[in-house]
């Protein structure tokens, strides 16, 4: 087994994880019947999550021909770490299928848009450990499309863990969306051309 398998995985079964608890999350208020409310915000914050994870699982291709060390094993992990515990915070409880699940999202939505900043900014340092210090490559090949929406993102998180305005929490999450699935189309075509 390469070095590249092993990291390939071992965040393989982390994803595996926050992916059954996705699933998991929107399964609930629907075994509960007409009892359980159904947030669209906690369900497009999921589905952002299940993007993202997808989107991280791609964008490990990349580096598949990596020299892996420890330090930069431990980069790599730590946001898909994150996901998934971004993942347990959003879904809903399977003992509170009673309560009004827009209310736990706001609940929750301080701790889920805290551990994506960090999961932005650990994404970014993995990806700048592996482009300046492993591969020694220079500035020319930074994607700074991704860059700028990490940019835009980091803020746009924080402002979403301290605010409770619906139409805030609507707005930077159909942009999130519409970022990573424009993000995807842009390496497909790279892929291609």
């Amino acid at each position: 087994m390469s070095e590249f398998e092993f990291v390939l995985v071992t965040i393989a079964i982390i994803a595996g994880f926050a992916i059954s608890e996705i699933l998991a999350g929107w399964s609930r208020p629907m075994l509960a019947g007409g009892n359980a409310g159904y947030s669209s915000l906690r369900f497009f914050a999921s589905l952002f999550l299940l993007f993202l994870t997808l989107r991280y699982i791609w964008a490990l291709w990349g580096v598949r021909s990596t020299e892996w060390h420890f330090v930069h094993f431990v980069l790599v992990l730590a946001p898909m770490l994150l996901i998934a515990l971004a993942a347990y915070v959003i879904s809903m409880p399977a003992e509170a299928p009673e309560l009004d699940s827009t209310e736990i999202y706001f609940a929750r939505a301080r701790p889920f848009f805290l551990l994506l900043v960090g999961v932005l900014i650990s994404w970014t340092l993995y990806e700048w450990a592996n482009l300046t210090v492993i591969q020694k490559t220079y500035a020319a090949e930074v994607n700074w499309t991704v860059l700028a929406s990490r940019g835009v993102g980091v803020p746009a998180f924080l402002w979403l863990a301290f605010t409770k305005r619906r139409r805030h929490h609507w707005v930077v999450m159909a942009g999130a969306i519409g970022s990573l699935v424009y993000l995807s189309l842009q390496s497909l075509a790279a892929l291609e051309g």
